[in-house]
């Protein structure tokens, strides 16, 4: 199910060439994580693309989120948090090419990023 809804919205991403969160779903069985990227056809492989989520740790900060960045920015820190989120047990991934760029979605359950909880 997060394999299918991710490739679902990644192909949208690619057909458009947007680059946006999705918007929530009512047919989704519950609220979902989700990391997005976008970058130069072909130039990267998968690892490196989510290696470039786990690279935010260099900002991370153990805490209650969304205090967990050193730069005080969440967004610095926001795809690592819900990388290491510990109460996700199921992630789902998709990778599609559009015209001038890849786009990988990873959709999450349970989500991450949650108003007043520890990431771990």
């Amino acid at each position: 199910m997060l394999a299918r809804s991710a490739r679902d919205w990644a192909r949208y991403l690619a057909r458009t060439g947007k680059f946006e969160h999705s918007p929530d779903s009512p047919w989704w069985s519950g609220p979902e994580g989700e990391n997005l990227w976008a970058g130069t056809v072909n130039y990267y492989q998968p690892e490196a693309m989510v290696g470039l989520w786990a690279s935010e740790k260099r900002a991370y900060k153990a805490g209650v989120f969304p205090n967990n960045s050193r730069t005080g920015r969440v967004e610095d820190v926001g795809h690592y948090t819900q990388l290491i989120w510990e109460k996700t047990g199921a992630v789902g991934c998709a990778l599609e090419r559009g015209r001038n760029e890849d786009f990988l979605v990873c959709r999450y359950t349970q989500a991450g990023n949650v108003l007043g909880e520890r990431p771990i």
